[in-house]
């Protein structure tokens, strides 16, 4: 009985939900296991174990991002803002211009 907008709404926020689930276990959970659970198995990776730290950083910052990608709303907002305070800054330039 939703209206087609909100089920558009909610299909969205669906997929920006998976994604804030999927990010931080591709980019969190699977490294830190297998640098973890590697070594039991003689095999290590140095080099990796020293750059996973910069994929733990890269998960916070990458949620939000994500939500204002997928999220039209949020995307329309953010893009047509800054149009907004362009077209008003012409038209009080214009203003000032005829005022003078």
């Amino acid at each position: 009985m939703a209206s087609s907008a909100s089920q558009k709404s909610q299909e969205q926020l669906n997929k920006a939900l998976l994604l804030q689930f999927i990010l931080p276990f591709i980019t969190i959970h699977i490294p830190f296991y297998i640098v973890v659970v590697f070594p039991f198995f003689g095999i290590a990776w140095r080099t990796f174990a020293d750059r996973i730290f910069f994929l733990f950083c890269w998960c916070p910052a990458m949620n939000p991002i994500l939500v204002m990608l997928l999220v039209k709303k949020i995307r329309n907002e953010l893009f047509t803002c800054e149009r907004k305070k362009t077209s008003q800054a012409q038209t009080r330039s214009a203003v000032v211009v005829v005022s003078m």
